[in-house]
C-alpha cells in the first residue's frame, strides 16, 4: 500500500510539474501574442505614415522636381539664344571694322608693336 501511495505522490507530483510547465508556456504563448499584436500595431502607424508619403509628399515633390526641370531647361535655352545673339553682335561689329578698313583703306596705315 506504500508503495501504491508513492507511486501516486510522484504521479502527483508529475502531474503538477507538468500542469506548471504548461501555465509557464501559456503565459509565455500570451506575452508572444502581446508582442505580436504590438508589432502590428507598430507596422500599421508605419504603413499609414507611407501612405500618406505616397499621397501627399511624393506628388509634390514630383511636381517640383519636374519645374526646376523646365526653369533649368527654359534658362539653358535663353543663355543660348544670348549667346548666338552675341555671336551675331560681334560678327556684325567685324563686318563693320572690315568695311570701315576697306572703304579708309586704313589697311596701308602702319602697325604700331
Amino acid at each position: 500500500m506504500r508503495k501504491n501511495t508513492d507511486a501516486q505522490v510522484k504521479q502527483q507530483a508529475a502531474v503538477q510539474s507538468l500542469q506548471s510547465e504548461l501555465e509557464k508556456e501559456r503565459e509565455w504563448r500570451r506575452q508572444l501574442q502581446d508582442e505580436l499584436l504590438s508589432f502590428r500595431l507598430r507596422l500599421s502607424k508605419y504603413e499609414s505614415r507611407f501612405a500618406f508619403i505616397d499621397e501627399t509628399v511624393k506628388p509634390k515633390l514630383s511636381n517640383d522636381i519636374a519645374q526646376l526641370e523646365q526653369k533649368i531647361s527654359e534658362r539653358k535655352r535663353q543663355e543660348d539664344l544670348e549667346q548666338q545673339r552675341r555671336a551675331v553682335f560681334m560678327l556684325e561689329i567685324q563686318k563693320r571694322l572690315q568695311s570701315v578698313i576697306t572703304e579708309k583703306d586704313l589697311m596701308s596705315l602702319p602697325t604700331f608693336s
